[in-house]
This record gives C-alpha cells, structure tokens and sequence, in this order.
C-alpha cells in the first residue's frame, strides 16, 4: 500500500519568515474571475472514520495553508468554490472541476501579494473534445447556483 500522488495542482510557497497574520492563496481563471480562495485561518473539518464505507488512510483530508517560515506547497484539487454554507463532504457535493486553461495563482503573506501563472492541461488519456468539456462545465456551474439559490431560500424562510 504505497501512498497515491497528490490529486490536483501542486502550488509551492515560500515565506521568509512566519506570517504575522493570516495568509490567502486565490486562483483566478483567464479573464481574472476568481475560481477559489483558500486563507490560513481558515477552520477545515476533518472526516469522521465511522461516516466513510472505505479504509480512512485513502481520504485525503483538506490541508491548511502553513505560515511558518521556509518552504511549503499546497494541493488544489482543481474544483471551483461551493456557495457560501455549503460544506464539502466526503460524498459531496463538490464545484466544478477546473477545465483546460490558464489560470492564476495569487498569495499573500504579511501584506505582500505575488502572482504565479499557472496552466491545467487535459490529461492525455481523456479523448473529450472542448466543446463537450465546456458543455460539462457549464452544466456543474448550473448546478452549483441552483444549490447555493436552494440555500438562500431555505435561509430567507422560504
């Protein structure tokens, strides 16, 4: 049982020396639109072992963005943000994956911001052509307001 990859873009940082406040990693795709924003203070839940029909060593739990100083790297799992108050689980839901494109990579640490292109290339075995990709794109995006407009009307009282 060898550990598997890490599943999505490995994004490196280095900081000189410990964040003084929390620091924010932001993904924004081609036309400067934010796809996600992760922040050291975020507050991750981990899974409970009794809530998954699987070994729990295969689940990888959400990391957080260190601050200590030296070098670090953070895995992105490629997905879009979920609507505000939607918590990610084990089995879902989960935004949309992250097509083929160019992407950019935004930190900051202790006031000071740094931008990193980045670019999400189809793995070679998939044979689906762009058109039927954005299609699906289109569709979870679709998706993904519907869930967060369900919330939203459940929060209202509606």
């Amino acid at each position: 049982m060898a550990a598997n990859p890490p599943e999505g873009a490995l994004l490196d940082y280095y900081l000189k020396e410990k964040a003084s406040s929390p620091i924010q990693l932001e993904i924004f795709d081609s036309e400067g639109k934010l796809v996600r924003r992760f922040a050291s203070d975020e507050v991750l839940r981990k899974t409970n072992p009794n809530d998954v029909p699987i070994q729990v060593e295969w689940i990888r739990d959400p990391k957080p963005l260190l601050t200590d100083a030296g070098m670090h790297r953070f895995v992105w799992d490629l997905r879009y943000a979920l609507p505000k108050g939607v918590r990610r689980s084990f089995w879902g839901p989960a935004g949309p994956m992250a097509g083929p494109g160019n992407y950019t990579v935004k930190l900051t640490a202790n006031g000071k911001s740094s931008t990193q292109p980045l670019t999400i290339k189809l793995d070679p075995r998939v044979k689906t052509p762009q058109d039927a990709l954005a299609r699906q794109f289109s569709l979870a995006s679709k998706q993904r307001s519907k869930i967060g407009g369900s919330l939203s009307g459940v929060a209202a009282g509606r």
